[in-house]
């Protein structure tokens, strides 16, 4: 899980460009009608980006709201920045759980509570499908604070939130992820909100046990080497390295090698005879 810099585009022109497509002049004037106020929400949007949950909703009519939401479904003009979030993913993985394909793109802040953000390039994240369902409309705790990890504004490369613990069970190594508590920040508040709704410990449990499998064959396979814990070690480290790089501090493969390398049982277990 990391912080990436968004696709940002002059949002609020993209919005009149849809409007002044539109051939219903019925529903063009509908959305001449709501313009600045919508200029205004993004503006706001904008300028909260760090605390959204201090945006408050406000009560649109059903029919202005519908309207607003169904922008999405012009395929030029709003295809075409769907296309530019998704590339500024170059990743490519859900920027909620870091496991699946990024394939639809989520509203942050749901476009059912909040039409006028429904094609607002910074409330769009690319998700996997198992996410987008699983979050639907919650973003939101009772507390009224986020439920979610925002990959665009949340500082979550800061800090080591997501840690790993490799446990032994009728002697074979098995994975069992869980969040600092120690940490009482704002940003360990979402974060164990946000794993929690989307189930991600077990998830992550379940992929890791794969990895796991993968290294102890990599450990027999270097058991033949002189001095072959050393080089175990060091090859764990250099993929440690190159996932962090990559996919952040928090982010599941990189809690579970750092686990690997501080668990001599594992090791030893790897290098078995």
């Amino acid at each position: 899980m990391k912080k990436i810099n968004p696709h940002n585009c002059d949002n609020i022109s993209l919005f009149r460009d849809i409007t002044q497509s539109i051939k219903d002049q019925s529903l063009k004037d509908i959305l001449l009608s709501v313009d600045s106020k919508v200029e205004a929400r993004l503006r706001e949007y904008e300028n909260k980006k760090s605390k959204l949950e201090l945006v408050q909703e406000i009560k649109w009519s059903s029919n202005k709201a519908e309207i607003m939401r169904k922008l999405i479904l012009n395929r030029t003009k709003f295809g075409l920045i769907r296309k530019k979030v998704k590339e500024a993913n170059k990743n490519g993985k859900c920027l909620y759980c870091d496991l699946n394909e990024d394939d639809p793109l989520d509203h942050y802040m749901p476009k059912q509570i909040y039409p006028e953000f429904s094609i607002f390039s910074l409330n769009l994240v690319p998700s996997c499908s198992k996410c987008n369902r699983k979050k639907f409309n919650t973003w939101l705790d009772k507390k009224g604070n986020r439920s979610f990890i925002n990959p665009y504004f949340d500082r979550i490369n800061d800090k080591e939130l997501l840690k790993c613990e490799i446990l032994f069970a009728n002697g074979n190594p098995s994975p069992k992820y869980f969040i600092d508590t120690g940490s009482t920040n704002q940003i360990s508040e979402i974060m164990k909100n946000h794993v929690d709704i989307l189930d991600l410990l077990i998830r992550y449990e379940k992929v890791s046990n794969l990895a796991i499998t993968d290294y102890v064959h990599k450990g027999q396979d270097w058991k033949t080497e002189k001095d072959h814990e050393n080089l175990f070690r060091k090859a764990i480290k250099q993929d440690l390295l190159l996932m962090k790089k990559r996919f952040g501090t928090n982010y599941w493969k990189v809690a579970l090698l750092k686990s690997m390398l501080e668990s001599k049982e594992f090791i030893r277990f790897c290098l078995r005879d």
